[in-house]
């Protein structure tokens, strides 16, 4: 409790404090100190009549020592780990085809590396089909990247490290389509402030920021045919609500026709987006509130893709 345990003063011992993640190998050591134990007072027991006694007063230290506190230990729910491999082997199984030899799970929302990567690993076993995903004490160096971002380039530089051809990697993703590639970024509307998912006025977005900070950022996802989606930072989707006037707000869990937009390249590093409905996402001439109204593209529509880290 508290960070305290018996266990402090054998890790003090040279060699012991070299060792990782004791609780995996904690019993295999536990056999060898009985014996040592069991050897050492045995002996003593012979010379010192007292220490004989001293093993009744044992149970009592085993107890203290294993006292534990549930609030201090890391957890992980077996049955919500389960749901989670199922969903990553209903996307392998939608989105893998047999003319690659593996695949690379790369999802949009990144919780836990480590989860991502072994619940990837467990579901490629499960189907049988090879990964680039893992997961070990020890990464060789060119692997980091991909473990902690997860994405396009990351799985690039990997598989060129390893001698990977990347046209036999199928990247599969949590959306249920192919990602080109993701990225953070700023939205600078043609009044030259930043669109903003404010939470003092969310589910709207609005454009009437003078700086980009973490409620102006989001995740642009690309997919073929220029067609991309925007994540808030609440890895919720920007979405046009059809019984709010069209208004865009970041309410939406999942990926669907009405999260896409058509992504087009205007002049003056200038770009638009047009909703399914063939509407452009513009900004409201009074409230710069953002909505997707418009049929054509004028200044109002104009918006500027600031990359950020």
């Amino acid at each position: 409790i508290n960070g305290f345990s018996l266990y402090q003063l054998i890790f003090e011992i040279p060699g012991f404090s070299a060792m990782r993640s004791m609780n995996r190998i904690i019993n295999t050591e536990i056999m060898f100190f009985i014996l040592i134990f069991v050897f050492v007072f045995a002996e003593l027991s012979k010379r010192i009549k007292i220490i004989k006694w001293i093993v009744f007063v044992f149970p009592a230290f085993v107890i203290l020592d294993n006292a534990v506190d549930s609030r201090e230990i890391m957890t992980y729910d077996k049955k919500n780990s389960q749901l989670q491999i199922e969903a990553v082997k209903k996307e392998i199984q939608k989105q893998f085809t047999s003319k690659h030899n593996a695949i690379a799970f790369m999802p949009t929302f990144i919780e836990s590396e480590a989860a991502i990567h072994l619940n990837t690993m467990l579901a490629a076993q499960e189907l049988n089909i090879p990964c680039i995903n893992a997961y070990t004490g020890h990464h060789p160096p060119a692997f980091n990247d991909f473990f902690a971002r997860i994405d396009k380039p990351s799985m690039v530089n990997w598989c060129n490290y390893s001698g990977i051809n990347i046209n036999t990697i199928q990247e599969v993703s949590d959306i249920g389509r192919k990602i080109v590639d993701k990225k953070l970024i700023h939205l600078k509307a043609y009044n030259k402030k930043f669109v903003s998912a404010d939470k003092s006025i969310m589910p709207y977005l609005i454009a009437n920021r003078n700086d980009g900070y973490l409620w102006e950022t989001f995740t642009l996802i690309n997919f073929d045919n220029n067609e991309c989606a925007f994540v808030a930072h609440n890895n919720l989707f920007l979405t046009p609500e059809l019984d709010l006037q069209n208004q865009i707000t970041v309410s939406r869990k999942a990926l669907g026709l009405w999260e896409t937009f058509k992504i087009i390249r205007l002049d003056s590093n200038y770009f638009a987006f047009k909703t399914h409905e063939n509407k452009y996402l513009s900004i409201n001439y009074s409230d710069s509130i953002l909505n997707a109204n418009s049929d054509s593209i004028g200044i109002m529509e104009k918006f500027k893709i600031l990359e950020t880290q």
